[in-house]
């Protein structure tokens, strides 16, 4: 197995967006601002400014390729694997366009 800084680099389909669709839209946000407010404050009760707690909210690239893990561990969850890539995707890509305001 290759280091992670080894393989090569693919950027996120955005078309998953559009695949995923409100629904993924909407995952991102929940991630975003629901998430987001319980890491700020918990950032802050730790001594922060905040600004840990809102980069912990954002759903992270890798989190694109989960799915894809699991259904390489269990082929049994295939099919719901290749279901949930988009989703993750969306989410992926709402909270990173949202995230930094």
């Amino acid at each position: 197995m290759d280091p992670p800084g080894d393989r090569d680099w693919e950027p996120i389909d955005l078309s998953l967006l559009l695949k995923a669709g409100l629904s993924g839209v909407l995952l991102g946000l929940v991630t975003t601002f629901i998430g987001g407010l319980i890491n700020i404050k918990a950032d802050r009760f730790a001594g922060g400014k905040g600004i840990a707690g809102a980069a912990a909210s954002s759903t992270g690239g890798n989190a694109v390729a989960t799915p894809t893990a699991i259904a390489l561990a269990d082929p049994n969850m295939a099919e719901i694997a290749t279901q949930a890539a988009p989703f993750i995707a969306a989410s992926a890509i709402t909270t990173a366009f949202v995230l930094p305001y």
